[in-house]
């Protein structure tokens, strides 16, 4: 006797035997599994491009120091405080999200590290600025 499953479905090659429907968890190949694994790995991507930035600038200060302070205005500011509660709150949901996870506190936890570096360090924000002056221009 053969048994095959074809998209959630029991099938008996048997004749006069009709499928039979049976459920299928998907507990680590899930499609939200699928999703959490991509914007996890982009995220860890984009904490070690910010990071290999950070160090290259501070090598560059090294190489040939150059003083500048920037001080943000009140709306930059704000621009990036709305830009981390959306951050927050979207890298809070996605691993909330995904059922088969077991360690779900420590990912949020490693999100909100990952977003804290990002949102206080220098590369970071003249990235993010660049990029909404860029969405602000049209």
């Amino acid at each position: 006797m053969q048994i095959e499953v074809v998209l959630g479905r029991r099938r008996d090659r048997r004749v006069g035997h009709p499928p039979i429907n049976i459920n299928i968890t998907r507990n680590k190949m899930g499609t939200d599994f699928i999703v959490f694994v991509i914007v996890e790995g982009m995220l860890a991507l984009l904490f070690v491009v910010a990071l290999v930035g950070d160090c290259c600038n501070w090598l560059k200060d090294k190489v040939a120091p150059a003083t500048a302070e920037v001080i943000r205005g009140e709306k930059s500011m704000k621009a990036i405080h709305a830009s981390f509660a959306i951050a927050a709150s979207v890298f809070t949901l996605i691993p909330m999200a995904c059922e088969a996870l077991e360690y779900k506190v420590l990912l949020i936890v490693v999100n909100y590290l990952f977003l804290i570096y990002f949102f206080y360090s220098p590369w970071f924000r003249n990235k993010l600025f660049k990029l909404l002056h860029r969405a602000r221009k049209g």
